[in-house]
């Protein structure tokens, strides 16, 4: 099966769509599962769970900087988390 992400057009039917009109800027896209018997929310985590461990230094850097502007600290995403 093809796991490369492809760019994608939002369903039409989607509840996004009314909020698209007036965006500047979006993007969509896809990717074939494996396992279609998946939730949305199972093959979320199981994308998450194969996140690159640079991601999460990012965060981390990320975090560091945003504090020093009273910004959210949006904490990390480590797949160690996700496990059920």
């Amino acid at each position: 099966m093809n796991r490369k992400p492809r760019e994608a057009l939002n369903p039409a039917n989607s509840k996004i769509i009314g909020l698209l009109s007036n965006a500047y800027f979006y993007d969509a896209w896809c990717i074939e599962s494996d396992n279609v018997q998946r939730s949305a929310l199972e093959n979320f985590i199981a994308a998450a769970e194969q996140t690159p461990r640079w991601v999460d230094k990012c965060m981390s850097l990320r975090n560091r900087v945003v504090a020093w502007f009273g910004l959210k600290n949006l904490g990390n995403f480590p797949s160690s988390r996700l496990k059920r």
